[in-house]
């Protein structure tokens, strides 16, 4: 099992919390190469649960959803 810890920088958060639709909007995305990269690299299978701490608008989640992979985002902002 592999973990990833980021520690959440409040100021960084305040700022965040009032420019998230901008940054949501401005967002491209990420190419479908990247996330297959990720899904060989971790291991995961249909059956893992994923959990994304600190997902923002979820941007990044949308493609793994796609190919239909359990995920709970969670953020400190609304």
């Amino acid at each position: 099992m592999t973990y990833l810890i980021m520690v959440f920088d409040r100021k960084l958060g305040k700022v965040f919390k009032k420019s998230s639709l901008d940054y949501h909007k401005s967002r491209k995305g990420y190419s479908n190469e990247l996330f297959l990269d990720i899904i060989k690299i971790s291991k995961i299978n249909k059956k893992s649960k994923i959990l994304d701490v600190g997902c923002g608008s979820g941007l990044s989640n949308f493609p793994l959803v796609k190919k239909c992979y359990s995920i709970t985002g969670i953020d400190p902002s609304k």
